[in-house]
């Protein structure tokens, strides 16, 4: 197996074994976390690795990962943040409110494992997006099924705000597969000159701050932390839904448009 595809799709299938069979899951967490780690820090001392197959050919849509120094070193510290959160979690004590959900909250982690290191080694739009899109359904539903009596609420309000920006960031994605006339990732620079490239850049912007937690999409953020485990919000909302949010800045900043034109 392609090295690109362990960090996705490993701890997804573990994730659905975990939630199907209803046991061990602390011992294959903790494996499986060990494990990714270990392919994390391989990719990171890695060059550069891309891995394309034949996805929508009819459409001209492969499915392409690309792993760079900056997508490597994000992976690399989000199965770190996994790893250490398991070895937290196997003491159930230190964890609230689960004791008969205990499959759920493991196989969600892994899940959501793979779904952001899909985000982060994704070089294609369409894949980019289904990644970034399942990690917001994921977010919502440790909230929902792990939080106290308030849950729900909470997991509504987040699932508003967190769907906004989503949408800004799904629209401003597609003005931007429209610029670009591909759905590759980091084809060309656009020099922000025009309304439309002002429009997509702070859409893209908009999704971007939003997933880091920036004022003022952070209302939700006080309200789960005391509702949920401790080791979901330090996992999920200080580690991972930050690490998003910084990854995309840098791509929408760096890789995607230009503030000014170079000399």
């Amino acid at each position: 197996m392609n090295l690109l595809l362990i960090p996705i799709f490993l701890p997804i299938v573990i994730g659905i074994f975990i939630f199907v069979l209803r046991k061990w899951e602390y011992v294959l967490s903790l494996i499986t976390t060990i494990i990714l780690f270990v392919a994390g820090v391989s990719l990171f001392y890695f060059d550069e690795m891309t891995y394309e197959i034949f996805w929508l050919p009819v459409y001209g849509i492969n499915f392409v990962l690309k792993s760079g120094t900056f997508s490597s070193f994000c992976v690399m510290f989000a199965t770190l943040f996994a790893l250490l959160i398991c070895l937290y979690s196997i003491d159930k004590s230190r964890i609230f409110n689960i004791s008969v959900k205990k499959h759920i909250y493991f196989s969600l982690i892994l899940i959501n494992l793979g779904v952001v290191n899909g985000v982060f080694l994704a070089n294609n739009f369409l894949l980019f997006i289904i990644f970034w899109e399942l990690a917001g359904i994921i977010l919502y539903l440790l909230i929902r099924f792990l939080g106290g009596k308030e849950n729900y609420k909470i997991a509504t309000k987040t699932l508003y705000i967190i769907g906004f920006s989503d949408f800004c960031l799904l629209l401003g994605t597609l003005m931007l597969i429209n610029l670009t006339k591909s759905t590759n990732m980091g084809l060309f620079k656009y020099v922000i000159h025009s309304p439309y490239t002002t429009i997509t850049f702070i859409l893209l912007l908009i999704g971007s701050l939003a997933k880091a937690g920036a004022v003022p999409f952070h209302t939700w953020i006080p309200e789960v932390s005391t509702e949920v485990p401790v080791t979901i919000m330090t996992y999920l909302v200080a580690s991972l839904d930050k690490l998003l949010g910084i990854y995309l800045l840098s791509k929408v900043c760096g890789e995607f448009f230009l503030l000014r034109p170079s000399s």
